[in-house]
């Protein structure tokens, strides 16, 4: 009795069967990362996901990912795996580099970094700045030394370089899958292009919300649908108003312009600079607004186009300083009509005031007394007088209807009866010296012809 058998080589078959296992994972694997990238939170360290996720792929490997900050040149670790061997690296947003080791980028390394293909790094410390890197990482721990192979590949995206990852596989193996890792690299590109860009407009954020909170200016943020999007807290204080009261630009204008006419004025002005305006470009224009508690305030407005369509608007409170302009060109207009000489000296005593009737007293004009000082009217005797009254002005101290005398421009000397009160800061500090000069040359000969009389 005998047995007859027929044997098949079914190796091929298998091998196929493996190599089609193998991509239906590795499809699996992308999709699935692709998705994770999709929806990664905001707050997520994507330079330990990258790590995490090459170790998943490739087991047995060590993963290095790093930072590329292009203008300095420098590739920083940002993380390893396995985790047992990052020492001394703590997590950072992307576009920091306060991280791990940093190394210059070898210019004969950028070209294969910049491909974005995996490429084998020579093992040498003095061969290449990643092998640096490892050399680096090395001295804090031992696990990588006894690697024989490097590989790398950069982390591109729109042409820019954003990092690298490192492979160290398990020594005596060589790399494989290789177009899985480029393809998962390039989607981890893409979400670290992103993140990059998010944490830059979140550093942005913060900074506009850090120096608007704090600015001494009212400041509100329109949209380009016309709504309020943000108002800081100095426009609560200076206007009275919130977001609650009006949030479009039409229920501001109602509230801040009640009066029918002058409303339209302000839209009119407000649509016209619109028509005409460029990204950058400040638009100014002064309106008086009426505030919640039913008051009024004459506010500056500076208006900016940014490029994104919002309006940017600078409120400045300009109240007080309109009610102390009338208030200066009221007092401006007393003291230039009046028939006393006023002049305005500083502490030293040099002139930089001198009204009309100062003048027609002394017979120099504006332009040619201002910046002299006051002694060119002091006649030689009265030398030692004037010190004495800058002394006691120095000290706070005032004189009123003090008689003396002055010389005029022509050389003739006059008899006046001066105020002399010292200008002083809300700080005490004296800033200056006011002087009222008035003509009593007429009394004071009348006074000499009576006194004559009597004595004859």
């Amino acid at each position: 009795m005998g047995v007859e058998g027929i044997f098949r080589d079914i190796s091929e078959r298998k091998t196929a069967r493996e190599k089609i296992h193998r991509y239906i994972s590795q499809i699996e694997y992308l999709s699935q990362k692709l998705l994770e990238f999709i929806e990664l939170p905001r707050d997520t360290d994507i330079f330990k996901k990258i790590a995490g996720d090459l170790e998943e792929l490739l087991p047995g490997s060590h993963i290095l990912v790093s930072d590329c900050d292009g203008e300095r040149g420098i590739l920083t670790i940002r993380s390893i795996m396995p985790e047992k061997i990052c020492v001394g690296i703590p997590a950072g947003a992307p576009g920091s580099h306060a991280a791990g080791p940093e190394i210059p980028i070898d210019p004969g390394i950028f070209p294969h970094l910049l491909s974005g293909e995996v490429f084998r790094v020579p093992i040498s410390p003095h061969e290449s700045s990643l092998s640096r890197i490892i050399s680096q990482v090395e001295q804090e721990s031992s696990v990588l030394s006894s690697r024989d192979n490097l590989f790398a590949i950069g982390l591109v995206c729109e042409g820019s370089l954003l990092g690298s990852v490192m492979i160290l596989p398990e020594t005596g193996k060589n790399l494989d899958r290789e177009g899985c890792i480029q393809t998962y690299v390039r989607q981890a590109s893409i979400a670290l292009k992103r993140a990059v860009a998010e944490n830059t407009l979140k550093k942005s954020e913060e900074l506009f919300s850090n120096i608007a909170e704090h600015s001494p200016f009212a400041i509100a943020i329109i949209d380009p649908s016309g709504r309020y999007s943000y108002i800081n807290q100095n426009f609560s204080r200076i206007f009275g108003y919130t977001l609650q009261d009006f949030q479009t630009g039409r229920e501001w204008f109602l509230l801040a312009f009640p009066d029918s006419h002058y409303r339209k004025k302000v839209i009119a002005d407000w649509k016209k600079d619109l028509g005409c305006t460029a990204v950058g470009v400040p638009r100014s224009r002064a309106y008086t607004v009426r505030c919640r508690d039913g008051g009024e305030k004459e506010i500056f407005f500076r208006s900016v186009l940014l490029s994104d369509g919002k309006q940017c608007i600078v409120y400045e409170d300009i109240t007080e300083r309109r009610d102390t302009e009338r208030t200066r060109k009221l007092l401006a207009s007393i003291v230039e009509s009046t028939d006393d000489a006023i002049i305005g000296k500083t502490s030293q005593g040099f002139i930089i005031s001198w009204n009309s009737a100062a003048e027609r007293l002394y017979g120099y004009s504006r332009d040619e007394i201002i910046g002299r000082n006051i002694s060119v009217i002091v006649p030689h005797e009265k030398l030692g007088e004037l010190d004495e009254i800058m002394k006691k002005i120095s000290r706070g101290t005032g004189f009123s209807n003090l008689l003396t005398r002055r010389i005029r421009k022509d050389g003739s000397v006059i008899d006046v009866g001066i105020t002399i009160s010292p200008i002083i800061e809300d700080d005490g500090r004296i800033i200056g010296v006011s002087t009222i000069s008035r003509d009593i040359t007429a009394e004071k000969a009348e006074e000499r012809l009576r006194n004559s009389e009597n004595k004859y």
